[in-house]
């Protein structure tokens, strides 16, 4: 599986100006609003750089960022209100949307699984993880679509 990442640039522009566009008619007077990230790696650095830069504040935002580990606890605290936009895998939005949720994916600037197995030296290739386990973080989860379209693959 070859992961590319042509166009993220363009595209996580893209949701910040989006993310920008919806919140901006419930952010009056600098209202304090929470935004969550559901991954720490370079992708997710877009939110922090808008942070960084004050391009909230210059769109009229009182932004702060929190840290939700996972695509599935992101997704709850969202529904639950104590978020107002969760940047999370499709996989998250899409499970809560087919149990009944009320939610809206606005943009997706990755769309690709940029995930890499990290295995024991006795993994020569492929064929080597028939029948092994695969860790995950939390069922739901990016990984746990990835563990699964592995499987699939490889069958």
């Amino acid at each position: 599986m070859k992961i590319t990442r042509a166009g993220t640039g363009k595209m996580a522009a893209l949701a910040v100006c989006l993310t920008l566009v919806f919140l901006a008619a419930s952010a009056a007077a600098q209202e304090r609003i929470l935004l969550s990230y559901s991954s720490i790696e370079s992708s997710n650095s877009v939110w922090v750089v808008a942070r960084d830069q004050g391009f909230y504040r210059k769109n009229g935002l009182n932004a702060e960022l929190i840290y939700i580990g996972s695509t599935t606890t992101s997704v709850q605290s969202l529904l639950a209100g104590d978020v107002k936009m969760a940047n999370t895998a499709g996989s998250g939005v899409a499970a809560a949307v087919v149990n009944g949720a009320d939610i809206l994916m606005t943009a997706c600037y990755l769309n690709t699984l940029p995930f890499q197995l990290v295995v024991h030296e006795s993994i020569k290739n492929a064929q080597d993880l028939k029948g092994k386990t695969v860790g995950i973080s939390r069922f739901g989860s990016a990984s746990d679509v990835a563990a699964r379209f592995l499987a699939i693959v490889k069958k």
